[in-house]
């Protein structure tokens, strides 16, 4: 076991870990098929973090609480379409401008 020396910090930056960070290159088509797999509320929580608008996870369309086995929170498949349609254009927006994240 490591002891932690005074002065010394557990926290680790990512970026010590992570030293590149792969651009994304894939075209629409690309994009909207790998979507058409992803898990909505999770994704719901990624666009936040491409966007920096967390008005994605606090709008009409959220998991329910009561969604026991349902992956994607007892969202309609109808509300699943438009959240895959908006992170697509999301995605295409943080692509175009090279990846970089919202301040």
């Amino acid at each position: 076991m490591h002891n932690i020396n005074e002065g010394e910090s557990r926290m680790v930056k990512l970026s010590d870990r992570f030293d590149s960070w792969q651009t994304l290159d894939a075209d629409r088509a690309q994009l909207g098929a790998a979507l058409e797999a992803a898990n909505i509320p999770a994704l719901m929580a990624a666009m936040v973090h491409v966007s920096g608008d967390a008005s994605i996870i606090r709008a009409g369309i959220r998991p329910s609480g009561d969604f026991f086995g349902d992956a994607n929170g007892g969202i309609s498949d109808a509300d699943q379409a438009t959240v895959r349609a908006q992170a697509l254009d999301m995605l295409e927006a943080y692509r175009d401008r090279g990846c970089a994240l919202p301040p």
